[in-house]
């Protein structure tokens, strides 16, 4: 939906700031560029959303000192079609 395209978009502007603005001690910033196998994105997926629970479990469990953002993009570099 709209909403959720706009907040992100939002973050990822945020990022691009933070990558120029905040001491590389206090972030990470990686890329990955791989050739895969189709049939296995559901569950890449899932492994994301695992990820980001286990870690958002990790960090919150400490002293809360400063407010994160987490945010990882998974999407093709090769023309697809945009048909469902």
């Amino acid at each position: 939906n709209d909403s959720f395209k706009n907040s992100y978009l939002a973050t990822l502007n945020m990022a691009k700031e933070t990558l120029v603005s905040i001491p590389e001690h206090l972030v990470e910033f990686s890329v990955t560029t791989m050739c895969i196998d189709k049939d296995l994105i559901p569950e890449a997926k899932e492994l994301i959303n695992q990820f980001h629970r286990k870690l958002c479990h990790f960090l919150e469990s400490g002293k809360k000192e400063e407010v994160f953002s987490l945010s990882t993009q998974f999407f093709p570099l090769s023309k697809v079609s945009t048909e469902k």
